[in-house]
């Protein structure tokens, strides 16, 4: 048996819900929708899958969408739902290439940095007395032979 104080909290919750939806509570009032619409009992309607019945939703939604998108203003509001379903892919898709060309950008620059602190260091490190086409010889004439 519910109690009073049950009943309250079951309220509250469903209070709280409304004021600020999250995915349960806007799949059951979709569950909600279905079973007035098609005379199905609420219990029936969340053991069937997810899918089943956000599509009939949505299909149901957007039928109604497109009927009525006979003025202007139904037209723009069909393609403003085209763009935000549609568009939003293409759009993410677009600014996921261009951030990997700029991370691709970015590499590039930090290894030719890499490089260029590289030469400076093997620069630093070369003996400057000495050119690059001189190589290092000895002259091992005036040196004594050790005999052992």
């Amino acid at each position: 048996m519910i109690t009073a104080e049950i009943l309250k909290a079951i309220r509250a919750i469903a209070l709280a819900k409304a004021q600020s939806p999250d995915y349960e509570f806007s799949y059951r009032k979709i569950c909600r929708w279905y079973s007035r619409e098609f005379s199905t009992p609420l219990s029936t309607v969340l053991e069937m899958s997810e899918e089943d019945v956000l599509q009939t939703y949505f299909e149901d939604t957007y039928e109604r969408t497109v009927s009525e998108a006979t003025d202007e203003e139904g037209v723009a509001r069909l393609d403003k739902l085209k763009n935000d379903l549609l568009g939003k892919l293409e759009e993410d898709e677009a600014k996921a290439e261009m951030a990997d060309a700029v991370w691709e950008q970015e590499m590039i620059e930090e290894i030719k940095r890499s490089e260029e602190e590289t030469n400076k260091k093997s620069q630093l490190l070369k003996d400057p007395n000495l050119n690059e086409t001189e190589s290092i010889q000895r002259n091992f004439d005036d040196t004594p032979d050790f005999e052992d």
